[in-house]
């Protein structure tokens, strides 16, 4: 069976340390240290780039997010790993997403999901 290919947006990274959101930070912890060895996994440039600027206010108003979706759907990855709820881990971005995905010639689904929803979906043998 294929590994399934995620790439990790800097808020996973983040919550690692999340002292402020001790359930996040517990869910991220434990899918690395129990379930990221069974997937492809990557980041990029942009997500060090975000790691290294994250005290600058105005590099923090870059558009970021794009770029991680961009990056995934380029490289088809099946699924964007992400903790930010507004602009990337939820159904109706994912819906957009894909739908311009689709106009632009780009066929693969991308998936964006949290670490608990990836999780989830290989509790149910998904």
């Amino acid at each position: 069976m294929k590994r399934l290919r995620i790439y990790l947006d800097t808020s996973i990274i983040n919550f690692l340390y999340a002292d402020d959101a001790p359930e996040k930070r517990d869910i991220t912890l434990d899918f690395f240290e129990t379930r990221l060895q069974t997937y492809d996994v990557s980041i990029s440039d942009v997500v060090l780039f975000e790691i290294g600027n994250t005290k600058t206010p105005e590099k923090r108003k870059l558009l970021t997010d794009a770029m991680h979706v961009a990056i995934s759907t380029v490289f088809e990855f099946d699924i964007l790993l992400s903790w930010n709820f507004e602009h990337l881990a939820n159904i109706n971005k994912q819906i957009q997403v894909n739908a311009l995905n689709e106009k632009r010639g780009y066929l693969k689904r991308l998936n964006l999901l949290t670490p608990l929803g990836v999780m989830s979906n290989e509790d149910k043998g998904e």
